[in-house]
């Protein structure tokens, strides 16, 4: 783990699209970031957390390096072509 936040502190504050704020405790080297819900404590990739809408308030400067080159490879990425029928 390069970072983890202790006791109540924090890293950062992981905002549903719908506006609930979680905090995150804990950020890995592949991208993942350990966020704690209202019932349980999670992991999740900061990849997953854009594509689901997700944002970012309060980051450490790691957390939002990370995010942010999470953000811009997400960007860069060609949008997913959908075929119907032949």
């Amino acid at each position: 783990m390069i970072s983890t936040a202790k006791d109540a502190s924090r890293l950062g504050t992981l905002i549903r699209p719908n506006g609930t704020r979680l905090p995150i405790t804990g950020l890995q080297s592949e991208g993942k970031i350990s966020v704690t819900g209202v019932y349980v404590e999670f992991e999740t990739t900061i990849g997953a957390a854009i594509a689901f809408g997700y944002s970012l308030e309060d980051a450490t400067p790691a957390l939002s390096e990370a995010w942010d080159n999470a953000a811009a490879r997400r960007q860069a990425q060609p949008p997913l072509a959908i075929h119907f029928g032949s």
